[in-house]
């Protein structure tokens, strides 16, 4: 509503075997997609609305059938004096 910043420019690290995926790589392809979903729900609200926007990035990491371990370890900025409600395991932190 409004347009506020909700998340600040934030760090996405992509390891494959111990390599650093997201610094100094080429990606081979980007696709843009956006969902605009909503189906039924039981609590507060009959309706659950699911609208964003996300990349699909495809890049390749070496021989076809070798076997990787991935990792990823991804940040979220919160802009100062923001309210943050969470949830955890289904209980509220």
């Amino acid at each position: 509503m409004g347009n506020p910043i909700v998340i600040e420019p934030s760090p996405i690290v992509m390891k494959l075997d111990g390599y650093d995926l997201s610094s100094g790589v080429v990606f081979n392809n980007l696709e843009r997609y956006s969902i605009d979903e909503s189906y039924p729900w039981y609590g507060a609200h009959s309706t659950a609305v699911n609208q964003c926007n996300g990349a699909k990035i495809s890049l390749t990491p070496g021989e076809e059938n070798t076997l990787r371990a991935p990792d990823e370890y991804s940040a979220f900025v919160i802009p100062n004096d923001s309210t943050l409600w969470m949830r955890s395991g289904g209980r509220p932190l």
